[in-house]
């Protein structure tokens, strides 16, 4: 055991074996390709395996953990685009 609360645990998955891991996870998400069942127990779907639905997960997370660091990367994008 390792002493890590659920709420700092995040689960990602895409069949109906994983709703478990969901209900002991802090974060649950299912990929975009799993059954709709499952999609219902996530508390986020990101995109298909195909569509690097891992990478847009983990983002989604970065957002979650650091937002003024992506509050930050948005705005410079903004400043980006205008000039």
């Amino acid at each position: 055991h390792l002493n890590i609360s659920s709420d700092k645990v995040v689960a990602i998955g895409d069949q109906q074996n994983d709703v478990s891991m969901f209900a002991a996870a802090g974060i649950s998400i299912a990929m975009g390709n799993a059954p709709d069942a499952v999609k219902r127990q996530a508390g986020y779907v990101t995109a298909t395996n195909d569509e690097e639905g891992i990478v847009r997960a983990l983002e989604w997370l970065r957002c979650l953990t650091h937002p003024v660091t992506m509050r930050q990367r948005l705005t410079a994008a903004k400043d980006n685009e205008s000039n």
